[in-house]
């Protein structure tokens, strides 16, 4: 039996709880006493809204919602999928396979229609190839050249140990179960099996949706032009339209808002493209903040379809690593910071166009390590580790930067990249080889 969001608040968080009591005391009937549990879009106009965990109740009401089965053969996914369009599905994890044993949600991500090729892989975010046909589920990672199948891409929106133990933060898991596709050449094929259930939303079905994303997360006078959903204490996920959420006929987005700070030393990463205050007067007057704000969000977007943007833009299924930019400042000492307990062993590297130099760092295992990152190019650049969290962020022409870290114990090389759009692709790319 599903408890009432109002009882499950005070068993999982003895605060609420008091308030219960408080608010009985006072003659406050149990409906009002849910209404102020939940945060909705008619919040008070300057109360920052609450972030609250998922309750059973809820993740009853999405199981219900995300029921799409995209696999066949006997395949039990540990997830729950919905399909947004002919080739795109949208999905939700959580921390228990079953809806009815969940506590929390893990991850949201999309899946696309595509084949086992490099060539045919939408881009890095997309970590994992999924066959549609086979016996079980664990029998379908990877495959054959040219396999039939999807490409998945996992974004975290919460802090915790996987299963490998990896420590998780909000954001694009570039590490969740990799499957390296081959190069198919010349023969990459097209997909061209059709699963159940895999249409275009409903305006009615795309409303329905977005009924279940009903919470509030601005304040002031600022329309809110997504529809959001807390799912724990500090982030919430959202849907976009291509309209506002009342008027939508499609979801173009689902992504993540997490609450942060207005600086580039704590942006979670340059996927996070975009910083929101929550109180503003009006909607254009929430964007970015001042250095070292704190009442804001940091947003990422990724697209379920391909179309033309409001700026121009082609958008592909993917993280939209473009979505309104709001660069940070550098807070310097504002920011908080990381205490220095020993030595490091310190490095520098150049990034330019389109290349690191060296594009080869080497370190030894166990040890910290500091390096310093000069943009000695034109145009904007990064200097990205994604399988050890280390990123710059967006470096200006003549900028530098030092990230510090401590390697693993063990022996391993990493990927060093540019995230900007294409400039991996032309060649930023180098690696950091751990001896």
């Amino acid at each position: 039996m599903l408890m009432p969001r109002s009882v499950w608040c005070s068993v999982r968080f003895p605060l609420c709880a008091l308030m219960l009591i408080a608010l009985v005391i006072s003659g406050s009937s149990p409906a009002a006493v849910a209404a102020q549990a939940t945060p909705t879009a008619a919040a008070s106009p300057t109360a920052a809204p609450t972030g609250v965990y998922l309750s059973p109740e809820e993740i009853a009401e999405l199981a219900t919602a995300f029921a799409d089965q995209p696999l066949i053969g006997g395949q039990v996914a540990p997830r729950l999928s919905r399909f947004v369009s002919p080739d795109v599905f949208v999905f939700l994890q959580f921390d228990n396979p079953d809806p009815a044993l969940a506590t929390a949600l893990r991850y949201v991500g999309i899946g696309v229609k595509g084949v086992f090729c490099a060539e045919a892989q939408p881009d890095r975010s997309f970590t994992h190839f999924h066959r549609y046909d086979a016996p079980e589920y664990a029998q379908a990672h990877g495959g054959d050249p040219g396999a039939q199948g999807y490409w998945l891409s996992w974004v975290a929106v919460d802090s915790f140990e996987a299963r490998d133990g990896r420590k998780i933060a909000p954001g694009v898991d570039y590490e969740f179960s990799p499957t390296p596709p081959p190069t198919c050449g010349a023969d990459v094929p097209t997909p061209d099996f059709a699963p159940a259930a895999a249409d275009a939303l409903t305006p009615e079905e795309v409303h329905g949706l977005m009924a279940l994303f009903g919470d509030g997360y601005l304040t002031g006078g600022q329309a809110q032009p997504r529809a959001g959903k807390w799912v724990n204490e500090h982030v919430f996920i959202f849907l976009q339209g291509e309209k506002a959420p009342a008027e939508a006929t499609e979801i173009r987005y689902v992504g993540i808002g997490a609450r942060g700070v207005f600086c580039q030393e704590t942006q979670p990463s340059t996927d996070f493209t975009h910083y929101h205050r929550v109180h503003a007067a009006a909607y254009g007057e929430g964007h970015a903040g001042d250095p070292g704000e704190e009442d804001g969000y940091w947003l990422l977007w990724v697209a379920t379809q391909s179309f033309e943007a409001q700026d121009g833009r082609q958008v592909k299924p993917g993280v939209d690593r473009e979505f309104s930019p709001t660069p940070p400042p550098a807070c310097g000492g504002s920011a908080p910071a990381t205490p220095e307990t020993h030595a490091a062993h310190r490095l520098a590297v150049k990034a330019t166009e389109w290349r690191f130099d060296p594009a080869e760092l080497t370190a030894n295992a166990g040890e910290t390590v500091e390096i310093a990152v000069t943009n000695t190019g034109t145009q904007l650049h990064t200097f990205t580790i994604p399988g050890m969290r280390v990123d710059t962020g967006p470096l200006q022409p003549g900028q530098t930067k030092e990230v510090r870290f401590d390697l693993p114990a063990e022996a391993e090389t990493f990927d060093v990249i540019c995230t900007f759009p294409e400039h991996e692709e032309a060649g930023m790319i180098g690696h950091l080889m751990v001896h």
